[in-house]
């Protein structure tokens, strides 16, 4: 757009590069063109998500001295620039900001640099002064757009056309309505309503672009019509015969449009609705497909507050107007915002669910509160508390409404680890509009996008319903949940795998990858059933380090395919652990501090890759250190990555092949220890490894190990287990407090409630009741917190290996004996967690044997050792059954009020430290230890 605008205004006086940045691997070649072209002008277009990238291509091309003794100005645009003058120029110090629309600007500051006028002059351009002050000029308004004739640049149609789709157009500016409360265009626009360009710009822009070899355009206007009127009407009829002209060249010419529910329908206006039908039948006859309509809620009252123009009875004849016309539509939604009900949340599925397929996949999208927009003045009058997210322009915050509080973050925690791969197959699936060009790679997206879609406005529906009744039961909804979308991600893999889906920068591969290694959606044993009589000694067994050295394994696997690799010349043998330790250790520590919830889950192909990267970049490990604190080392070292990736792809994956064909050997003692164990019926025995679940189960395949251990006494467990205790604890203490509300519940209906001693009784279990339902309140937010917050890669069988054994204590007097394995205390230290007492035995062998012994309860040197040890059976401590006492009496009106105050706590900072102690004071309440 921009570019476009200066090329026509200047000429040949002005030379102009457009770089497109989506990725952290664009930024490299950027920095190559801003090398070669040496500007005198670098602008940032900061969109809504891209502060971030924006920031790393920043420090890299700060200091760049390229025109004789001065560095190129740094302009920034675009919205945050708009909204956050101050902030932006905080985090980019040596940039300018144009606030608003900036044509006007850039032409102002093209002329700066030749040195016509001053920076003073130049409009709406915030910036700061030699001394540090910061400057704002005169603020003007938005310009004319009938001043504006020349048409945007087609730099980068290039590669629309390549990989197929649409191309962007924008026909006008502004809202004619422009007073939704969310809304931002009108304080964008500095009060301007709707405006359109020249009818010969915009055909003169897409004529450009058919050129190019472009045959769908995507109207990218906030309301394409402007309005009703018969001059809007008398506009687009003119752009139809330009576009039926067009169509008589390019047969398959096909656009979107973007429209008001209430241009399209209006109740008291009929002579108007037919007028516009009629508009519509004649674009559609020169290749409309599709319009974009803003549905955004199926409640009156949710309309009123988001100051819609028109109602339900609007919004529903608009659909209908474009049905019996037969074109297809796209409905924008908002099911959930501050205020909203469970009544809203249930006129919001019934409307949702009236809409056309495909015409929305994303039904759980919360409302953005926009910095500028009027919504964001209604929170601050009511005093809700807001917090700010500079990325994206907009504020989050709690909800009124503790039921749709709690389904809110119900669906996000469902959806947290898998809606960026379904929100990039929904952007394949709109690659193009037109049904004669869709692809089957595109049919196949919509297919999964619309299942996706179904899963979660069934849960919706399913969570509102039990909300109503007055139970709102999350853990099993999610389950339910998780099992479908864990199918239906299987699924996506396969079709990923099969090329049935388009996937040439390989985001979907990497993503299906990453959400498999967080132990999400992915099959995994069931839980183990026991009988209480087996459960008389327990044996847990670590798997790396201490059955086996996995290291040893590692660098003889490392070492045959590196020869596959074609390295063998390049590393000396010595450099070979240090290129294992900077991949395992440093790399890994970069990624954690990018994904700092989630365990690194290493694969032989991400590790081959690193090494190849580093080999690549001529990085000798000895020096790897000091290049890693070196600036946007990390980024391309990553962008190194992706490209050896394209490079290698075919010998990693034989060198993938002979890592997993090389032999691995147990520890000597390891078999005749398991053998005699396996062999004694008083043991049973349990494989408890972290890591993730596709290695480590290999790891056991490949070691023979699943003779010992069977998929019911095989637990991968990752990094969530030390959270697991909340959980276990909380599910244990809900389900308590169910079984008690029954038992009250029977009470008081067997009361007679005509005597007046009853009535007490019945007044005072009425109490009690309310009382267990505030704190189902709590466990049920402490067990999603568990599950979508702390343990986001949470254990894959629910349940913590003891819960196998205390599930099945209900006898008095039963006892069971518990004894861990392990190489490493902080690998034990975890299941200390889900039960009362545990022995523990640490094995000093491995690369761990020097570690502190921490506090394990016994130190072995082998295995061998540890044989000796389970023989005395007088070392092992007894573990006492789970009682469930009754509340105490006393303290219950204050420890209501606590946990009232607590909860209130809990929504507001989702602090994991209270959330904790709020966990631990239920579970002493109810006796839990």
């Amino acid at each position: 757009m921009l570019s476009g605008d200066l090329r026509g205004y200047f000429g040949a006086k002005v030379s102009v590069v457009v770089q497109r940045v989506d990725r952290d691997r664009d930024i490299s070649s950027c920095i190559k063109e801003i090398q070669n072209h040496k500007p005198d002008i670098i602008g940032f277009s900061i969109g809504l998500g891209s502060l971030e990238l924006a920031e790393s291509l920043y420090k890299q091309c700060s200091d760049i001295q390229l025109c004789g003794d001065q560095a190129p100005k740094l302009v920034l645009g675009n919205k945050i620039p708009s909204y956050y003058p101050k902030d932006c120029i905080d985090r980019f110090p040596k940039a300018a900001v144009v606030v608003g629309e900036g044509e006007l600007a850039l032409r102002d500051l093209v002329e700066v640099v030749r040195g016509n006028i001053l920076i003073k002059k130049v409009s709406n351009l915030v910036y700061k002064l030699d001394n540090g002050v910061l400057e704002q000029n005169k603020s003007e308004e938005a310009p004319d757009l009938k001043d504006l004739d020349y048409p945007p640049s087609v730099d980068t149609v290039p590669e629309i056309v390549k990989r197929g789709g649409n191309a962007l157009v924008q026909a006008s500016r502004g809202c004619p309505w422009s007073q939704c409360a969310y809304c931002t265009i009108f304080s964008f626009r500095g009060g301007k309503r709707w405006e359109s360009f020249s009818n010969e710009r915009i055909i003169a822009n897409i004529e450009l672009l058919v050129a190019q070899g472009i045959t769908e355009i995507e109207f990218a206007d906030d309301e394409f019509l402007g309005g009703r009127t018969s001059v809007r009407i008398r506009r687009c009829n003119i752009l139809v015969e330009a576009f039926r002209k067009i169509r008589e060249r390019v047969k398959d010419f096909s656009f979107r449009i973007f429209l008001e529910p209430s241009t399209i329908y209006r109740s008291n206006d009929i002579s108007g609705n037919e007028d516009i039908r009629k508009l519509l039948q004649e674009l559609k006859s020169v290749g409309l497909e599709r319009v974009y309509i803003g549905v955004e809620s199926g409640s009156n009252k949710q309309l009123e507050r988001y100051k819609r123009d028109g109602r339900l009875d609007v919004i529903k004849g608009a659909i209908k107007v474009l049905t019996d016309i037969g074109i297809d539509m796209d409905a924008g939604f908002i099911m959930f915002d501050t205020f909203a009900t469970l009544e809203e949340l249930q006129d919001n599925i019934v409307l949702f669910r009236s809409l056309p397929k495909g015409s929305n996949t994303w039904p759980f999208r919360p409302l953005a509160i926009n910095e500028g927009s009027d919504y964001l003045k209604d929170c601050i009058k009511w005093n809700v508390k807001l917090t700010k997210n500079l990325s994206y322009m907009s504020y989050t915050c709690d909800y009124f409404d503790p039921s749709v509080r709690l389904i809110a973050q119900t669906i996000d925690a469902v959806s947290l680890h898998t809606r960026t791969l379904f929100y990039a197959l929904k952007r394949g699936s709109t690659m193009y509009y037109s049904d004669k060009k869709r692809t089957d790679s595109i049919r196949f997206c919509q297919e999964y996008v619309n299942r996706n879609s179904d899963i979660y406005i069934d849960l919706l529906e399913e969570l509102v319903f039990s909300a109503q009744k007055g139970i709102l039961d999350t853990a099993n909804l999610i389950i339910e949940a998780e099992e479908k979308l864990k199918k239906l991600v299987a699924e996506v893999k396969k079709s990923v795998k099969d090329v049935l889906i388009d996937d040439p920068d390989y985001f979907l591969h990497d993503e299906i990858t990453r959400i498999e290694s967080l132990h999400v959606l992915i099959d995994v044993p069931p839980v183990a059933t026991f009988s209480a009589s087996s459960l008389r000694r327990i044996v847990i067994v670590d798997l790396d380090h201490t059955l086996f050295d996995s290291t040893a394994v590692r660098r003889k696997c490392a070492e045959q395919a590196i020869k596959e690799l074609g390295l063998s010349e390049k590393i000396e043998n010595e450099a070979l652990d240090l290129y294992c330790r900077c991949i395992y250790d440093n790399y890994a520590d970069y990624e954690l501090n990018k994904f700092p919830d989630f365990r690194v889950v290493w694969n032989t192909a991400e590790s081959y890759r690193v090494l190849l990267a580093l080999i690549e970049l001529g990085i000798h490990p000895q020096n790897y250190q000091k290049e890693s604190e070196s600036q946007g080392f990390y980024l391309r070292l990553r962008g190194m990555i992706d490209d050896i990736y394209q490079q290698y792809s075919s010998k990693i994956k034989k060198a993938q092949d002979i890592f997993w064909k090389t032999p691995m050997v147990l520890y000597d003692y390891a078999i005749e220890f398991l053998d005699n164990l396996k062999n004694d019926s008083q043991y049973n025995l349990i494989l408890a490894s972290e890591g993730d679940n596709i290695c480590q189960g290999s790891k056991i395949k490949y070691l023979g190990l699943d003779k010992y251990f069977d998929s019911d006494h095989v637990k991968i467990t990752g990094k969530a287990l030390a959270a697991t205790s909340l959980k276990v604890m909380a599910e244990r203490a809900y389900k308590e407090i169910q079984k008690k509300i029954y038992i009250s519940r029977k009470s008081m209906f067997e009361l007679n409630i005509t005597n007046t001693e009853n009535d007490n009784l019945k007044n005072e279990i009425i109490a009690k009741v309310k009382w267990y339902y505030k704190i189902l309140e709590v466990i049920d937010w402490i067990v999603l917190y568990a599950l979508s917050v702390y343990t986001k890669n949470r254990i894959v069988d629910r349940l913590s290996v003891l819960e196998i054994a205390n599930s099945q204590i209900e006898m008095p007097g039963d006892k069971v004996q518990v004894l861990m394995i392990g190489d490493r205390w902080s690998d034990m230290e975890p299941y200390t967690h889900l039960c009362r007492q545990l022995h523990t035995v640490q094995i000093r062998q491995g690369p761990y044997m020097n570690e502190t012994i921490g506090k394990a309860d016994y130190c072995a040197i082998n295995l061998q050792e540890i044989g000796v040890y389970l023989s005395k059976s007088d070392t092992w401590v007894k573990i006492l059954p789970m009682d469930i006492e009754n509340l105490p009496e006393k303290g219950m009106i204050d420890m209501d009020k606590n946990i009232s105050r607590e909860l209130k706590t809990l929504s507001r900072t989702k602090n994991l430290k209270a959330v904790r102690s709020l966990a631990g004071e239920i579970c002493r309440m109810l006796n839990i230890k």
